[in-house]
Formats: structure tokens, sequence, C-alpha cells
């Protein structure tokens, strides 16, 4: 998730600024630049710095000099000077995508994530071949598990027939957690503190609680989130998420009475209501609940685990085995994506049983791309080979794209 931070920001200040010779100066704002780069080249930073404040103060269109500016702030590690330089550069200028790029990379170094993810959207938008603007967006949208905008730009990803290793293993986990919550909170955490107004931080750091099992702070979290901004969904289906993982069936009902209508929508609302009425014991309720859920969301493990225990109830075994072993099917591909993702490494053994497990699943994208990734480790696997013919005969279903199965339930 850090592969590219720290890295390409010197490279791309060093790549924009020798860019923008092509910019034709004035002579009297020359000179101005000329001794910028003077002071500059002499460590005189203060001196070069001036300079070209007096310049922009005089002509703040120049480019050429808000990235001298900017290169100068990043080589000091002043990231608001980073910002306000590149900030005052137009979308409509030549290299404006690749300075929103930059721009963002500044913000979230000051941990205004809101502002870092509106400069790379900006910059998506105006270089849409660029990978970059993609690639930070899926950080910070892993990070603060917005699962929808993350799952949407790693299947553009795969689109692009640019999906590797990395993209997917996010495209087969990015419904569950997959980075350490103690490391991954203190970073939303510190985001949530230089914006109050960032909702997406303030929600992950109370679902990173709720993972790490500190359930009452994620509540104290969820409640101060829902008196600013009530009408939220998110908010509530964690909020009951809390309270079904502390067996509170009463709290539970409440926040699901006091949800908007529009939860209704979300396959989380109906697994929310599947799992309470299971806790009390209302069984067919609860298997009701969770195939409506599975309609709207067929590869979720927890579901169909619960389903599964749901049926055994009602003394349907058949169906609970068979929804028993998908679930055990989904563990398999998410406890061998976490070993690639930890151990950064790959295995061919590891990626052809995720693609022995997508084809069982019907996940065949997902298989086609893990086939993709063994073949860039090894060109000549005869296994892989064999499993791309034989996949390039089957319909294109995945977890986008689900198979109509004969047992809905």
């Amino acid at each position: 998730m850090r592969s590219w931070r720290g890295a390409v920001l010197v490279w791309m200040l060093s790549l924009l600024l020798g860019a923008s010779c092509r910019y034709i100066l004035g002579e009297s704002d020359e000179q101005f630049f000329d001794q910028a780069r003077q002071f500059a080249a002499a460590n005189r930073f203060v001196e070069a710095e001036t300079s070209l404040r007096r310049l922009l103060a005089r002509e703040p269109n120049r480019t050429d000099a808000r990235l001298l500016l900017g290169k100068l702030a990043h080589d000091r590690n002043d990231w608001a000077t980073v910002a306000a330089a590149f900030h005052g550069v137009s979308d409509s200028d030549p290299m404006a995508g690749s300075i929103r790029v930059a721009e963002g990379d500044a913000w979230l170094k000051l941990n205004r994530a809101v502002l870092a993810e509106d400069c790379w959207s900006r910059a998506y938008r105006l270089s849409p071949e660029d990978p970059q603007p993609r690639l930070r967006l899926i950080y910070l949208y892993g990070l603060q598990l917005r699962r929808e905008p993350w799952m949407k730009l790693l299947w553009e990803l795969y689109d692009r027939n640019q999906a590797g290793m990395r993209e997917m293993v996010q495209l087969m986990i990015a419904s569950h957690v997959v980075w350490e919550a103690d490391e991954a909170v203190r970073e939303v955490r510190r985001f949530a503190a230089s914006d109050p107004d960032d909702f997406h931080s303030r929600r992950a750091v109370a679902e990173y609680l709720l993972l790490a099992g500190q359930i009452p702070e994620a509540i104290r979290e969820l409640e101060s989130l829902l008196q600013a901004h009530p009408n939220n969904v998110e908010a509530w289906l964690a909020m009951v998420e809390c309270h079904v993982a502390r067996a509170d069936n009463e709290s539970a009902r409440k926040c699901l009475d006091q949800m908007p209508e529009s939860a209704q929508d979300d396959y989380r609302f109906w697994k929310s209501q599947g799992s309470l009425a299971l806790l009390d014991r209302r069984v067919d309720d609860s298997v009701s609940d969770f195939a409506k859920a599975l309609a709207q969301a067929p590869f979720d493990r927890e579901l169909h685990h619960k389903i599964a225990q749901s049926l055994r109830l009602v003394g349907d075994f058949d169906s609970a085995e068979r929804h028993a072993q998908i679930a055990g099917k989904l563990a398999k591909i998410h406890r061998l994506c976490h070993s690639l993702h930890h151990e950064r490494s790959s295995s061919k053994a590891e990626i052809l049983r995720l693609v022995q497990l997508c084809e069982e699943l019907e996940l065949i994208e997902e298989a086609r791309g893990w086939i993709k990734v063994g073949l860039e480790i090894d060109r000549t696997d005869t296994n892989l080979l064999v499993a791309q013919n034989r996949l390039s005969e089957l319909p294109a279903t995945s977890s986008r794209h689900p198979p109509v199965w004969e047992d809905p339930q």
C-alpha cells in the first residue's frame, strides 16, 4: 500500500520543472526567475524563494516559478508551501494532471485526505491514461475501507490489463479488511484529527476499532459521527455491526428501526437484520433476510457461513452444506491472498490454487486475472497455459457479473 509514497514526488518535480522551459518568459520576469535559480544553485534557498514569491506576485500564472518553488519547499519538507504553490496552477495548464498528483501528495503529507482525494480525482479526469492518480486513489480508498469506489478502480485496472499481483490481491479481498488494524487506524486517525469534516476517515477509525475488538471505542466514534451525519447509512450499518458483535440485540434493533429507509437498498441492512434474527432464534426470518442479502452480494463469505447456520437449524442440511462449501472456498482464497500480500513474494503453486478456486466458484474473470499474474512469472508454465485456454471458452462471470446459480438460496 505504501509502494508509491515518498519515491515519486522528487522525480515528478524534476520532470515537470524540466518541461516548464517551453514557457516563454518576459524579460523582466526572466530576471527574477534566473535570479531564483542562481540562488537555488548556491544553496541560498531563502533568497531563491523570495525571488520566486516576488515573481508570482507579479505573474501568478507562471507555472515554472510554481514548480521551482514547490521543489525547493519539498527539499525541506515544507508540505504546506508545496501544496500552496501547486494549488495555484490551473487545471487548464498543459501539465495540470501531473501537478495535481504532486499537490495531492503534499496534502496527504499534511494529513488532509479530503484535499488529496480532490486533487487525485481531478488528475484522473485530466489524464485518464496516467496510472498514478488511479493508484493513489486505490491506496486511499483501501485505507479508508471505501469498498465501492475501491473495487471500481481495481476493475478499471483489470479491464486495462494493468492488474498485477497487488491489484489482484486487493480485488479478491476488498470486501474484507486487508490491512493491519493498528497501523491503519493510526493513519486514518491523523486524517480525522486534521479535518473533523473528513467523514470517510472518521468512519474508518470506527471500523478498524471494531475489527480490533475495541467495540466500546468504536461505538463512541460512531455516536459522534452520527450526531453530525444523522442520516448516513454507512455509519448506521457500522453501529448495528458493533451491537451485533457484542450480542446487544435491543440496541441493534433500535438502530435498524432508526435507519433511513434507503438503508434497505444495501445488502448489509439485510445481513444485519438476519444476524439479529439469528441471535433472537427467529430462524426462518434469518434465512429470508440472508437470502435477500446474498442476492446482492453472492460472494460474501460471512453471509454464506451465516445462512448455512440458519439452514441447519431449519433442517435443510443439503443447502446448508452447499453454502458452507462456498464459504470454505472463499476463506481459502482470502488466506492465500493475505499470504501473498504479507510475504510480498509470489508462488506459482499459490497462484494455481487461486485459479482453481476461482474457477470452481465461477469467478472466471478473477481466474483469468490470476493466470495473467502467473504467466508474468513464467510464460511457459503448462498448467497456466492449459487453464488459460480452458477459461477462454467460459462465460466471463465474476463478482461484478455474478453467475446465475440454480439454487439462489
